[in-house]
């Protein structure tokens, strides 16, 4: 039950943060899209989504990792599973 609950964690943070960055980029993107060296998100859409990703769930990403953390949708989804705090 404990592995069961667990996949379901992560498959319920990754569709949300799906749902989150497709809503910056204004296009439906997959769990390994690049974001800021393809141009789908812009500096000012990662800000947008940074505040929004902090607010739904409650974590705190440190303004010099944004870069690194907002280069791909599998390192916020990776970022937010190791931070959530429910």
């Amino acid at each position: 039950l404990a592995i069961f609950s667990w996949f379901l964690f992560n498959f319920l943070i990754s569709k949300e943060v799906l749902t989150l960055v497709s809503k910056a980029a204004q296009k439906q993107v997959s769990e390994h899209e690049e974001l800021l060296a393809s141009g789908l998100i812009d500096s000012i859409s990662a800000m947008d989504l940074m505040l929004s990703i902090q607010e739904k769930f409650n974590v705190e990403i440190p303004f010099e990792q944004v870069v690194n953390i907002f280069a791909n949708t599998s390192n916020i989804i990776e970022f937010v599973e190791r931070n959530y705090k429910g």
